[in-house]
């Protein structure tokens, strides 16, 4: 993704979910609904607007939220 290599460091097939790693502190989490791929990247060298830097945790929070929203509006 976006000339990245990134490394699957966890798979959860009761939630459709995966999570990624990269070198050089990042990640991803891609989680599947019935049509749609939902992606989120993260990089622990960029701030989020709360002034705190980006995690995995949070990446992957949101990500699943998202995916879940989704599957609720048969999506």
């Amino acid at each position: 993704m976006g000339h990245t290599k990134f490394m699957m460091v966890r798979h959860d097939p009761e939630e459709s979910v995966c999570y990624l790693s990269r070198m050089g502190g990042g990640g991803a989490c891609v989680a599947k609904t019935k049509q749609a791929l939902v992606i989120g990247i993260w990089d622990k060298n960029i701030v989020m607007s709360n002034g705190q830097p980006q995690t995995a945790g949070d990446c992957n929070d949101l990500t699943e939220r998202v995916a879940k929203f989704m599957k609720e509006q048969n999506f």
